[in-house]
């Protein structure tokens, strides 16, 4: 018998990253939700459920509603929480992943742990695949040129022309360095697009 994520998918049953409702430490620390003596409730995305969070200095306590069968109980899970200093001033945050697997604990750190049946694990305990894992050259191409343009716009059309005014915070150098790179990632794209044409002939 195995502990705590020691069970993995089949490899043809993949679940995806994109798929899975998260819980990330960056977003919890910019809401204020990791200091030390607050109890906070959290919706996760997408699945929408509510995850009651308790924070002390070295972890996190979380309370989530899990159904068995016909049954529905709170199960109950303490992360690990490490804080590591940036070389500029200030400190990251980190889970530590209690998953358990062949006779030993993860303990990786992790800015993202993802909901499994009852617990929150990292993405390798979980056997969790990206989505451009799954995907051809062309497809990882749009992924990337998609996800790079939407730090400049909102407009999902990958195909539009981008954007000469930069969102409102952000500074020009900043503004010019996405601009290539999603000028860079659209040409891929597109590149990707003709060699995949080419091999249907």
């Amino acid at each position: 018998m195995g502990g705590i994520g020691s069970g993995r998918p089949r490899r043809g049953g993949r679940r995806r990253v994109e798929s899975c409702s998260v819980l990330d430490v960056n977003i919890l620390r910019r809401e204020g939700r990791l200091r030390p003596g607050l109890s906070t409730v959290v919706t996760l995305s997408p699945s929408q459920e509510n995850v009651g969070v308790l924070a002390d200095e070295e972890s996190l306590r979380l309370a989530r509603r899990v159904t068995f069968g016909q049954d529905i109980v709170v199960s109950y899970q303490a992360v690990g929480l490490v804080r590591s200093p940036c070389n500029l001033g200030g400190e990251r945050t980190y889970f530590i992943c209690s998953g358990v697997g062949s006779g030993h604990v993860c303990g990786r750190r992790v800015v993202k742990l993802y909901a499994a049946r009852q617990y929150f694990l990292c993405r390798k305990c979980l056997g969790l695949a990206y989505a451009s894992q799954n995907e051809d050259a062309w497809g990882r191409a749009q992924l990337r040129a998609s996800k790079t343009r939407r730090r400049i716009t909102r407009d999902p059309d990958i195909n539009a022309s981008l954007p000469f005014a930069k969102p409102k915070y952000m500074h020009w150098r900043t503004f010019s360095r996405l601009h290539a790179e999603a000028d860079r990632a659209q040409a891929c794209m597109h590149d990707a697009f003709v060699q995949k044409a080419l091999k249907c002939f």
